[in-house]
């Protein structure tokens, strides 16, 4: 979203409001991590036990809901092809914490980025064609 925004605010000029129909938005995301949590598991949770995962179902929350209104912007200018999202759920040996750069997770994320890539290689391609 803030792509977006910037690229109206950076091409805009007095007589030339740039629009969704003028942009062309590839979003990559970095991936999700799916948890659940059972009540047997987290009845007695306090709020130091309840930090990390509700600032995780917070981020996500966020991811969805710019992608959901990205959409909905391109959509509503006629342009729903124009945007593109790609993310995906990691693998349980990626792990989804940002700051663990251990050798083990930076391969497991690189395939999981080659992988992503594999599977969306078509709709990538054609999207950036257009």
């Amino acid at each position: 979203l803030c792509a977006f925004a910037e690229m109206r605010n950076k091409f805009s000029t007095r007589e030339n409001k740039i629009t969704a129909k003028d942009i062309l938005l590839l979003s990559i995301g970095t991936g999700y991590a799916k948890a659940s949590y059972s009540y047997d598991e987290v009845r007695d949770w306090g709020l130091a036990k309840w930090a990390k995962p509700a600032l995780d179902m917070m981020m996500s929350g966020v991811s969805d809901t710019v992608d959901y209104q990205l959409a909905q912007i391109f959509e509503s200018a006629n342009a729903s092809n124009q945007y593109l999202r790609i993310n995906g759920e990691l693998p349980d040996d990626a792990d989804p914490d940002l700051d663990c750069v251990e050798p083990y997770n930076l391969k497991a994320l690189k395939k999981f980025g080659d992988q992503l890539f594999e599977e969306n290689q078509q709709a990538i391609l054609s999207f950036i064609k257009q």
